[in-house]
């Protein structure tokens, strides 16, 4: 009887410990909304619409030299089961001394999003600027990208914001 007693609190102990470990390989998972319906790419692209055809009418908050950012987008696609890689461009209304953006690389971890990595691009002179690269990350997880575009000229900056759905990398 000893015998039998001690055999269930192994299989006991066994099984418990065994779901602990099948739980612990859980990969941590966004809200279904915030998941690309392609599990290995994502985007999001915008224009303003007030700028369709040329026509500045319209928009509000303009700086002195009517600068406005026209077009924005950002991608990230699973480049390997270590790596993305992201793509964003920004583009305005006028030539701008400086434009470009700070791609935040997020990675969905304890039920939010925190950053993961940073990558810059810029240019000057120019109107339309984009940036890619590859980034190391690590599997396991979803990964998104939220984009600050941005524009400057002498007299104004703007900025305009732009988030992907993510991506599973594993």
């Amino acid at each position: 009887m000893k015998k039998m007693a001690s055999l269930l609190m192994v299989l006991c102990f066994l099984l418990v410990g065994g779901t602990a470990n099948a739980f612990a390989d859980e990969i941590p998972t966004p809200p279904l909304s915030q998941i690309s319906s392609n599990p290995n790419y994502a985007s999001v692209s915008w224009r303003n619409p007030a700028f369709i055809n040329g026509n500045p009418d319209g928009i509000m908050g303009t700086g002195q030299d009517g600068l406005q950012i026209v077009f924005a987008s950002a991608s990230i696609s699973k480049a390997s089961s270590s790596s993305v890689s992201i793509y964003a461009t920004t583009e305005s209304n006028i030539i701008s001394n400086e434009i470009g953006g700070i791609i935040y690389i997020e990675r969905w971890n304890n039920n939010g999003w925190e950053n993961y990595d940073t990558y810059s691009f810029r240019d000057y002179f120019i109107d339309v600027c984009s940036g890619s690269a590859t980034i190391g990350v690590e599997s396991g997880y979803y990964y998104r990208l939220s984009v600050t575009h941005i524009a400057g000229t002498g007299f104004s900056t703007k900025s305009a914001y732009s988030t992907t759905a993510s991506v599973l990398v594993n």
